[in-house]
This record gives structure tokens, sequence and C-alpha cells, in this order.
């Protein structure tokens, strides 16, 4: 079997402007599709995975087995959205997210631009043409 190559820029991937976007209610609608899934497989000694996605979205799930009980007892979830990731696991019954804190440079951007009116904002526009 030949090694399977993507190519970044190259057409292998779709631009995340052509996407359709998801709202929150939609994506937890995935969310809760997959954990459903998943659901099956936990008390078992069959660990198995699902997905599903569409638009900006993919929401992918596995479950896994606690050390030493030989039963299937936990999942992680992990949702990934407008390509960007976000991870949560759920052990003994309760989800846990990964906290990624880091502020993009267009939230860091707004964070700066937001302690000015919209008439100064539209005046430093003007000043820059």
């Amino acid at each position: 079997m030949n090694n399977i190559k993507f190519v970044f820029g190259s057409g292998d991937f779709t631009d995340r402007e052509g996407a359709v976007k998801l709202t929150d209610e939609e994506t937890q609608h995935l969310i809760d599709d997959v954990v459903e899934d998943l659901n099956e497989s936990i008390g078992t000694k069959t660990p198995t995975h699902c997905y599903c996605g569409t638009g900006d979205t993919m929401v992918f799930g596995f479950t896994y087995f606690e050390e030493g009980t030989g039963l299937v007892d936990s999942m992680y979830i992990y949702v990934c959205k407008n390509y960007y990731e976000g991870q949560a696991w759920i052990e003994d019954g309760k989800l846990t997210k990964m906290n990624w804190k880091g502020e993009s440079e267009e939230e860091k951007l707004r964070g700066d631009l937001e302690k000015y009116s919209k008439d100064e904002l539209i005046e430093m526009l003007i000043n820059k043409l």
C-alpha cells in the first residue's frame, strides 16, 4: 500500500472560508451523538471510537480501559471547530476540558481595539488611508 500524502496549500485541503458555520447548539448535537454511540461500550471489554462532522466542525470520540479493570470505563472527546482543536475527556462520569488559555492574534487585536469608541476607530481608519 502506498503512503497517502497530503500537501497543505495544494488543494488537498478545503479552505475554512467556504465551510458552513455551525452554531453552538448544532455543535452540541454532534457531541451528544458521539457520546451516545460511545456509551454503548462503557462496561464492556471492547473499546471503540466514533466520529461525526459537518461544515466547520468535527467531533471524535474514543473509549479506553482504566488500568487494571479490563473494562471500558472512560472516553475522550475531541471537538475540532473552525479548524481549531478543543479537547475533553470523561473519566468516572466526570467531564474535564483541556484548558488552552492561548489567545489568537485576532483576539488580542480585538481586545486592544475595544478600548476605543466607534468614532475613534473610524478616525484611525481614515488616517491610515
